[in-house]
Parts: structure tokens; sequence; C-alpha cells
């Protein structure tokens, strides 16, 4: 269902001095361990560190992930336009990917391309009410939720 996972890495305020040559030996980790997927690719944006799958299983994908030094953490994302439309058909489709049985949700959006026309809190809400429109049942909490859908807007 996922088609990049995000790369975020650990210890890069430890490592001031050698910010640039921790990032490309740990890429370069990542790279090693996943020379095994013949499909996956590789994209680098400044502190963040993309694999795309294409089509690669993401499950194992993540499992060799696990092993590597140096990453702090990593998601399993989708991407898409940086249109409101395109993210929010692309929320209800990842929602729909998760059994929403008793389970409570969110939606938290990063901004980081300011010249979105739309303010995060905006979008926040925008995605929440096309959700709600279009999932029965489905239950907000802002404080604890079950689960979160975190919105990244990037150009």
């Amino acid at each position: 269902m996922y088609n990049h996972i995000l790369i975020r890495y650990g210890e890069l305020s430890l490592k001031k001095a050698n910010r640039n040559q921790f990032i490309k030996s740990v890429n370069t980790h990542i790279k090693n361990a996943l020379k095994c997927f013949p499909n996956v690719e590789f994209e680098s944006d400044y502190m963040r560190f993309y694999v795309i799958l294409n089509g690669t299983d993401e499950a194992k994908v993540c499992e060799k992930l696990q092993q590597i030094p140096g990453i702090y953490s990593f998601s399993k994302v989708k991407r898409c336009e940086s249109n409101m439309d395109a993210i929010k058909d692309l929320a209800l489709e990842v929602l729909n990917h998760i059994d929403l049985s008793n389970k409570t949700f969110k939606v938290e959006t990063n901004r980081a391309d300011k010249n979105f026309p739309m303010t995060s809190l905006e979008i926040t809400k925008e995605i929440s009410r096309h959700l709600f429109k279009n999932v029965e049942n489905l239950k907000a909490d802002v404080h604890h939720p079950d689960i979160t859908i975190n919105v990244d807007v990037r150009k």
C-alpha cells in the first residue's frame, strides 16, 4: 500500500562537525542492506532519506532497516501531488486500509512548503471534514488517538 519509507537520522546533534559524513555513512549502510531488493531506489532531501519501494514488500524492507545503526526512526509513507484534493483522497485511502473498529483518530499537519495556500490548521480541518463525510462511525480524539494521520506538505 505504501510507496516510500521515510528515514530519520539519530544523533545528529552530537555530530555537528561530522554531520555530512555521518549522513553519508548511514545512507551507504541503508543502500548496502537493501541491495537484495533490486527494485528499490533512494532519494535524499537534506535531513530526509527516502526508500522508494517500487512494489517491493514494505515489511521485508522495514525488517532490514531495523538492523541499521544511526537510524532514529522510519515511517511508511505515501506521496501525492501537493494540492488539497490529492491530499484528501490519499488520507481517505490510507484510512480505508486501517481497521477502525473502536478506534479514534486525529490528523496532524506539518506545512514545510510555506507557499501552500492554507495553514497547517486549515489543512488539518479540511482533511478531517473530508474523512468524517466519507467514513462511517469515525471518532476523533485529538489528545490520545489510536491512529494519527501525519500530513507533511512539501514542494
